[in-house]
């Protein structure tokens, strides 16, 4: 039944948080979310500094890698989980999104970003499927509010990343900057997603 008391965003994540088994996922979705959003937030940035790519090259990349992430979640989700199980599905998807963003972040000329792309995409797959796991964890009469928490710590990791890693870009490209590394967003990245990594692999241990 529906209460407004029950429509508080932080009061859902409160209980939501509380639901056991579910504090940690959901601790992790936001984790990930928050380092994976250098890619819309810095892109350009990086791609002009650091590989004087031109608006053009920027779209055709940008293009390539919705066309390889949408083809991962549609067709390497099920295969991925039926193969190796849920757990090791993510912990190999964990991996290959932060060994791409290292590899990213390391890049010193465009066409290493496109050896890269069949990783980067193939990454996609957390998001669908850790959020599958989540769902199941809840209980058959909390799902929309399961879902709402999800959407709301999205949002908020929407909000908290570009100015993170805008700034990590200005650290490493402005003038005072000690090192040169336009990448650096992208090692920050890679950072956080081995950070949601392992709290997801510690988490689930026991499940196994």
């Amino acid at each position: 039944p529906f209460a407004w008391r029950g429509a508080d965003p932080f009061r859902a994540l409160r209980r939501a948080a509380l639901l056991p088994g579910l504090g940690a996922p959901l601790l992790v979705a936001f984790l990930y979310d928050v380092g994976v959003h250098a890619y819309p937030a810095v892109w350009s940035f990086v791609s002009i500094e650091a590989w004087d790519w031109s608006p053009a090259q920027i779209g055709l990349s940008l293009t390539v890698y919705g066309v390889l992430s949408g083809g991962a979640q549609a067709f390497l989700v099920a295969p991925a989980i039926r193969i190796f199980g849920e757990r090791r599905a993510l912990l190999i998807a964990f991996g290959a999104d932060m060994l791409s963003a290292v590899g990213v972040g390391l890049a010193t000329d465009g066409w290493m970003v496109y050896v890269l792309m069949p990783l980067l995409g193939a990454s996609a797959i957390v998001h669908p499927a850790l959020h599958s796991m989540i769902s199941t964890r809840a209980p058959d009469g909390r799902q929309g509010e399961i879902q709402g928490v999800l959407a709301s710590l999205m949002g908020v990791a929407a909000v908290t990343s570009p100015p993170v890693m805008t700034a990590a870009f200005a650290m490493f490209t402005g003038a005072g900057a000690t090192i040169i590394l336009p990448g650096a967003p992208f090692l920050l990245t890679a950072l956080i997603v081995a950070a949601a990594g392992g709290v997801f692999a510690v988490v689930t241990r026991r499940a196994v």
